[in-house]
Parts: C-alpha cells; structure tokens; sequence
C-alpha cells in the first residue's frame, strides 16, 4: 500500500492544479483593480439600475443605451451591497470566470480535451488586458461570456451525436437569450452555435424530426429571456425601449450612421499590437490542421465574423469593444498551441505571451491616476472619487445634484440618484431633448439644489444659455471637492 509520501506530487496534484492555475492567474492579475477608479461606463449603469430599483421609469425618467439585462446585474450587485468599485470588479472577475469555463469547454469539445487548458489561460489572459479596460465590468465582457456559455452548451448538446441533447440546447438558447438582453451586440458566439448545431445535424444525419427538436428546444430557451424583456418593454413604453437600445445609435453613433473611424485608428494602435502574435500564430496553427479539425475551424472562423459584425455594428470603437473580439481569438489561439509539443510548444508560446504580459504588468504597476488617464483616457475618475465623498459629507440626502454636464460615475460614487434622463456627454450634442432637460433642471421653483460642473457651461450648450441660468441661479461654494460646485440661490 503506498503512503502519501510515496505519491508524486505532480501526479497527485498536477492535473487539479493545471485546471485551477489559469482561473487563480485571472484573480491575481485583476485583484490591484478592484480599488482603482470607477469608469463612467460602470459608474453610469449603476446610477441607473439604482435609480430604476428605486422606482424611477427605466427609459423615461433614467436611461441608458442598454437593454435590460445589464441594468438587473447591476441592479442586483447594488441591492447585495456591492454597488460600489470593489463589488463591480468582482462581477467583471466573475464574468470573466465564466467565459473561460465557456471558452475552454467549448474548445475541448472542438479539438479534443487538451485544448482545454491552453484556451483557459488564453482566455483568462486576452480578457483582462489593462489596455482594453479588460478589469472593468464592461457590458461586452458580460454579454459575450453569457453567450459563449450558450455556444458551449450546445456543443455540449450535439457535437458529434447522433442524438441531440434537447435539455443542453435549451440551456443553449437561454444563455443566448440572456446575453442579448445585457447588451444588443451579444450575438456573436450564438451565430457560431447555430453553425455548430447545423453541422452536427448534417454530420450526424439526425433528419428533419430531430433537427426541428433540437431548433425547437433552443428556441424555446431563448424566448424566457427575450419575452421578459419584451413584457418589460411593452408595460413600460416600448417607442422609448426601442429608441434606447436601437433607434438611437441607428440614427445618431453607429456602424450606420457616422461611426468615429478616428477613435478605432486610436484604439486599434493601442490592441493590435499587443494581439499580433496570437493571430499569426492562430490563423497559421489552425490553416496547417485544417483538414482533422475543419468543422472546428469552420465554427471558429464564423465567431471570428460574427464577433467583427458585432464590434463593428457599435460605431464608437471604445477600448472595451475589443472585448468582443478576445473571445473567438483566445480560443482560437490556446487550440492552436495545444498542437505543439516541446520545446516548439514553449517558444512559440513564449512568442504569443511576451507583448501581452509586458503590457498587464504595465498597467498593473500604475497608480490611479495614470489608470485613469491611461488605460480609460478618462481623467475625469479620480476627481469624481473627491466630489463624491465630499457630497456624501455635505450635502442633504434629499437634495437633487446634478453634474454638468455629464460624468456618470459621479452619481454612483455619490449615491444620488440622477435628477436627468441623459448621463453621457455624447448625448448633449447628439440628442435635442438632453439639452433641454439640462436648461429645465437650472429655472424655476423645482431647480436641482447643487450643481457640481464637471464640464464648462459652453462646452454642453455654444449658445451661452445654460452658462447664463446657473451664474443667475446658483452660487459657487468652492472647488476644493475637485470640481467647482455651485449651491441654489434663494426664491
């Protein structure tokens, strides 16, 4: 009988510890960002999932570009007493979780199971780039994680059977439905099962019956999700619904309309260089084994498109949308090295890592300010951690603030719920109606109690007209708070 001395530990422990090592390197590296500065995306979901919790008319008086599934995340985060940088961080940490459960999962079942762990520190690794925003809990982390535990569950479901699994393709077409209704672009990976699920079907010669079951039983699952985000729609006003998670960006920000090509040139000079690599070595790898794994690399190469469509299709090319593209890269790259073996093995994925581990340690190794205005161009975050700790301080609780003109993350930092619809300063000058509402909330007996300007009066209205309400209507009280704030004046 052997004792534990006598087993190795490598034996004993290495298969467990190989598993565990990629999800424990995840934490590690993303751990120094749970106390870094909220970004005005976090800040502003947050703002208004509390402000909708607390029985606000989600779309109407608080609203968001976003559909409903993101706002009950962070509605919920709130109500558990995470609603705040820390508790964010660990939602974007458990996201991340997930998608590469999802991302591995989905790449065992495609090349074999020693894909799996490649792809789960690739995963883990393209998902938390600092320079991507890859620590946030952004609304394309959350969604595409969802939607790629949806492709997983249908290969799970009918990879290489000849019978599918109805109960995995529900879950399948849950998931899917579920990570549309966090963010409008969360179809990538779902167009990647649909192939997957055609291709099993053809394959595996189930017929008509067994296809239309399988297609049946997805949709069946899709349509939880989906119907309540319809229901809510419909009860709440579904003109205002659609016009904020659709009609908005198609007519004013989007692939569609006049996208910001100057912000993706920006964007794209921070990513690609950091990526090159891993595609060289993906697309080179999965071309020299094309022929034993050509229905994987067919599903891969439809997530790649898919996932270019939904990167696209936002127009405003911010850090976090590549995102979007980590997914199908990170699987693509961890199956590819798991064909090499040796001393090959090492260097090349030696090659793969070198640029995207300079740059994490990089990011790591900055101090808030420079995470601010480095890794969210946004320098806006720090001086919206001062503001809000000195209104939480200072100001009544049942006062209205309102930060001009726009800085998101200051009314969740705050904890105020915003005394306006639009929280974004892109929306000042794409949306009419925004500026009105800021011109209402600064006149007559119901005027916001503070204002807190972030921005220059002239920069959100050119006509001068907000700039001339808040001096004959407020008065300043300083600006040791980080920005000025101005206090109502009598009558």
């Amino acid at each position: 009988m052997l004792s534990a001395h006598d087993v190795r530990p490598d034996i004993a422990f290495g298969p467990m510890w190989r598993k565990w090592a990629p999800f424990l390197a995840m934490v590690l590296v993303r751990a120094r960002f749970l106390v870094s500065p909220m970004s005005i995306d976090e800040g502003g979901y947050l703002a208004v999932a509390r402000a909708w919790f607390h029985g606000a008319d989600l779309y109407g008086k608080v609203w968001v570009d976003r559909p409903q599934g993101l706002l009950v995340l962070y509605g919920l985060l709130d109500r558990t007493g995470l609603g705040n940088t820390f508790g964010i961080r660990l939602l974007g940490m458990a996201a991340c979780a997930v998608a590469m459960w999802a991302c591995g999962a989905a790449a065992a079942l495609m090349f074999g199971d020693r894909a799996r762990v490649p792809v789960l520190w690739a995963t883990g690794i393209a998902l938390s780039l600092p320079q991507i925003e890859g620590f946030s809990a952004n609304a394309e982390i959350l969604s595409c994680a969802v939607a790629a535990a949806g492709l997983a569950f249908a290969l799970r479901g009918t990879w290489r059977r000849d019978v599918p699994d109805t109960r995995m393709l529900f879950f399948a077409g849950l998931a899917a439905g579920a990570a549309l209704t966090v963010k409008q672009s969360g179809f990538d990976a779902t167009v990647a099962a649909a192939v997957a699920v055609l291709l099993s079907a053809s394959r595996g010669g189930w017929g008509v019956r067994r296809l239309a079951r399988a297609v049946g039983a997805a949709s069946l699952g899709a349509a939880v999700p989906t119907g309540l985000m319809l229901a809510h729609a419909a009860f709440t006003g579904f003109g205002d619904w659609w016009w904020a998670v659709a009609g908005v960006r198609l007519e004013l920000k989007s692939a569609l309309a006049p996208a910001d090509y100057a912000k993706l040139r920006e964007t794209a000079g921070i990513t690609v260089p950091i990526i090159a690599a891993a595609v060289l070595v993906a697309v080179v790898l999965l071309a020299r084994n094309m022929r034993r794994h050509r229905d994987a690399v067919v599903v891969l190469a439809v997530w790649s498109i898919a996932a270019l469509g939904a990167f696209w299709t936002g127009g405003l090319f911010h850090r976090h949308y590549w995102t979007i593209l980590m997914f199908p890269l990170a699987v693509a790259t961890g199956a590819a090295l798991s064909f090499l073996s040796g001393r090959t093995a090492v260097a090349v994925t030696a090659a793969v890592l070198v640029v995207p581990a300079v740059s994490t340690a990089r990011g790591i190794s900055m101090d808030d300010a420079k995470v601010a205005e480095v890794l969210h161009a946004d320098g806006r975050l720090v001086r919206n951690e001062v503001s809000a700790a000195w209104i939480r301080a200072n100001v009544p609780a049942a006062d209205r603030v309102w930060v001009m003109c726009a800085s998101s993350s200051l009314y969740a930092e705050a904890r105020r719920d915003p005394p306006v619809r639009y929280l974004w300063f892109a929306y000042y000058r794409a949306v009419p109606e925004a500026l009105d509402e800021a011109r209402a909330l600064l006149t007559g007996p119901a005027r916001a109690e503070w204002v807190v300007q972030v921005q220059d009066p002239a920069t959100c209205d050119p006509s001068g007209a907000l700039a001339g309400l808040l001096e004959r209507g407020y008065e300043p009280v300083g600006s040791a708070t980080g920005w000025p704030v101005w206090h109502r004046l009598p009558g």
